[in-house]
């Protein structure tokens, strides 16, 4: 988006998207000037296209968001985007709904998903969007973020197993 965005620019978002990238939108990139109109998923084609202003430069959602696991109509933000003369950004997060136990060997509790070479599983409410999000998504507390990272898969495997194994 900083690739395609100035001051003064506007993007039009999906509101239901990771936390971390809501942030960047609704306060960061607001504190360089450009502004940001967030619609539902759901929203209708003409919701949508109310959301557009003439410096609208991007369009931007999440394929299943994160936390609230909806998935995005990815034709209708595309065509909204295109009609209105600009790209549309998708990225895929994606949540593992499991609850797995304290003492997962390798599933350490971590700081980002994803941001280590190893696996790590967070629980929501020490993960980076704000606990009222997830409340606001219907997503429960006892949902578990789970990153794969690059061990030997039949590790990985073997660990979610025995994490299945002890909440089954």
């Amino acid at each position: 988006m900083f690739n395609i965005c100035n001051a003064g620019d506007h993007i039009v978002s999906s509101s239901s998207i990771y936390g971390g990238t809501f942030n960047l939108i609704s306060v960061t990139m607001a504190k360089m000037g450009i502004t940001a109109t967030f619609v539902s998923p759901d929203c209708t084609e003409e919701e949508l296209n109310a959301a557009f202003q003439p410096n609208t430069k991007a369009v931007f959602g999440e394929t299943i968001a994160n936390p609230a696991l909806t998935v995005l109509d990815i034709e209708k933000f595309a065509n909204a985007a295109h009609a209105h003369g600009g790209p549309a950004g998708v990225t895929r997060r994606f949540l593992a709904a499991r609850p797995f136990p304290d003492d997962l060997d390798r599933h350490a509790r971590g700081g980002r998903a994803g941001s280590r070479a190893r696996s790590t599983r967070q629980a929501p409410p020490t993960a980076s969007s704000p606990r009222s999000s997830f409340e606001e998504a219907g997503v429960g507390i006892d949902l578990v973020r789970l990153s794969c990272g690059i061990e030997n898969a039949d590790d990985i495997i073997a660990d979610l197993r025995q994490a299945m194994d002890a909440v089954l």
